[in-house]
């Protein structure tokens, strides 16, 4: 497995935020990363791609929400139960101030994209969107683009390929 660059940027946002909205392409690797989140951090898993959870998640969102209560949670696939983001929001609203990490959402579809649902989750959630691994994560380094040319030394060039 390849350790993603930005981990460590997922788990600070969990910290701050009540909600982490992992988007990207397919295949990016949301998947392999949610389970390695859930299970660093102790986290309930589910998929709404499977048949039984994502019909007991539309059938009550509410219910199937609240049934969690005490644990934090991710939800893989969320693109495909969409009727659960009021009971997202009401979950996340009724919690004491400083918890954080309730849960984390991945999906490749960005169903926050629209303003309505962006306003209705004001400063609880984070979106953050995932390429598929980068050069240096597969060549298991650590490379920053940006910090190489602020430093302004070529003397000692990489080699990227």
């Amino acid at each position: 497995m390849y350790t993603r660059n930005s981990q460590s940027l997922y788990n600070d946002l969990l910290s701050e935020f009540r909600i982490l909205y992992l988007t990207g392409p397919r295949q990016a690797g949301k998947t392999t990363l949610a389970k390695l989140i859930a299970k660093q951090r102790d986290m309930q898993y589910l998929s709404l791609d499977d048949a039984g959870v994502l019909d007991a998640a539309k059938s009550d969102p509410h219910g199937f929400i609240n049934s969690f209560t005490g644990q934090n949670i991710v939800l893989d696939e969320f693109q495909y139960a969409p009727e659960l983001i009021q009971a997202v929001k009401q979950v996340s609203d009724n919690l004491p101030v400083n918890q954080k990490g309730k849960f984390l959402l991945t999906g490749s579809a960005d169903i926050f994209s629209s303003a309505r649902t962006q306003e209705a989750l004001p400063g609880h959630m984070a979106r953050v969107e995932l390429w598929p691994l980068s050069l240096t994560e597969i060549q298991g380094e650590q490379f920053n683009l940006i910090d190489y040319l602020l430093e302004g030394d070529f003397s000692s060039s990489q080699t990227f390929l």
